[in-house]
């Protein structure tokens, strides 16, 4: 009685004659990679590149052009908008302010919440987040160093 089998013997798959055509998409798609982020850069959050970062509730999804030119006529920095998860809730990033006063910071994310409230009524802000510029580059570095040993592991062990 001959058992049923999934893959007869004898087989013979010839997957690894496609090798040059895998490894040309690879490299094409490699350097496609290189070449956007040397071209646009990365988007890197406030955790990188230090600054404030507001996250604003409304209660009907706000016009992003006027939330920006109220936040850039304050002074305080040019603003990135961007929505976060639902179309009513803004993550608002903003550069640190200049000055080396304690309460700088503070002072910028009081400033933007009352533009932003006296707009919008009823706005809420749910978190707001201040890194340092020293802290940011701390995770710079510990990240390029981290990849760095992770492809130096990959290496050894393969």
């Amino acid at each position: 009685m001959r058992l049923f089998k999934l893959v007869p013997d004898n087989t013979n798959f010839r997957f690894v004659r496609l090798r040059w055509i895998a490894f040309t998409f690879t490299l094409v798609l490699t350097l496609a990679s290189l070449g956007l982020v040397g071209a646009r850069g990365l988007n890197l959050g406030v955790d990188f590149v230090g600054g404030l970062m507001i996250e604003a509730r409304f209660e009907q999804p706000p016009q992003l052009d006027r939330v920006r030119s109220q936040i850039n006529a304050l002074g305080v920095g040019e603003a990135r908008l961007q929505q976060f998860g639902r179309p009513d809730v803004l993550s608002i990033r903003l550069p640190l302010p200049d000055s080396q006063e304690d309460g700088a910071a503070n002072a910028v994310v009081s400033q933007v919440q009352g533009a932003v409230t006296q707009a919008y009524p009823g706005t809420t802000f749910p978190r707001t987040e201040t890194v340092s510029g020293r802290v940011s580059d701390e995770l710079v570095r510990d990240g390029v160093l981290a990849v760095i040993l992770a492809i130096i592991g990959i290496a050894l062990f393969s």
